[in-house]
């Protein structure tokens, strides 16, 4: 009888089944693993396109440092051609100023090194003048014109010397011979002076006006 109901205990139960927790589980963890996966992939879709993000602003950010170099430049070369025309027109001033003064200069101590007045006469005017230096004959006679807008100096029998610079025109050299009767001899002169602008730019567009006097000894 024992022996009966152990073999009867050991003998397999058809209707019984094995458990499927483990398939089960398995198949739980390969479904809760795709999630995982998807998260995964997810997250470096999620990167990639903040790369590209991240690039697409650097392309942006890149396009605007050209453009305010662009600004910057073309500001600076404004400047730089603003700089070069007041440069310009100063050194044009400068030029002018510098011939009057000379040519101020040099008529009056011609003036005063002479001892008497040939031309003009007195009481008139003239764009020539002429000194006589009876103490100096080699440079007897003294004479300052104006020929094509330059002005020119001789002495004696020697060759006119021209005394004005290239950079220059002088439109009008006038000598008043206003010398008295009772008084040493007394001119008076003008001088106008223009700078030379073939090409009419306003940097080199300056005149200006002279003026002195001197008396003979």
């Amino acid at each position: 009888m024992k022996a009966n109901i152990q073999n009867k205990a050991h003998k397999p139960n058809k209707a019984y089944k094995p458990p499927r927790a483990k398939t089960r589980g398995i198949l739980l963890r390969t479904v809760t693993a795709s999630p995982r996966q998807d998260a995964g992939y997810s997250l470096s879709c999620n990167k990639d396109y903040s790369v590209r993000r991240a690039k697409a602003f650097t392309f942006v950010e890149i396009l605007l440092y050209i453009g305010l170099v662009s600004i910057f430049i073309v500001t600076l070369s404004s400047f730089m051609g603003f700089f070069n025309q007041a440069q310009l027109k100063s050194s044009t001033i400068e030029d002018v100023n510098q011939q009057g003064l000379y040519l101020n200069e040099v008529i009056s101590q011609a003036i005063r090194d002479s001892d008497g007045i040939a031309t003009p006469a007195r009481g008139t005017n003239a764009s020539l003048v002429t000194l006589s230096t009876s103490k100096s004959p080699a440079r007897n006679p003294i004479k300052i014109e104006l020929i094509s807008g330059k002005v020119y100096m001789s002495e004696g029998v020697g060759t006119a010397v021209q005394i004005t610079s290239d950079r220059v025109i002088v439109t009008n050299l006038n000598f008043i011979n206003a010398s008295q009767l009772t008084t040493s001899g007394n001119v008076h002169f003008q001088i106008s002076i223009n700078h030379k602008n073939p090409n009419n730019r306003s940097e080199f567009n300056y005149a200006q006006n002279f003026y002195g006097s001197a008396t003979t000894r």
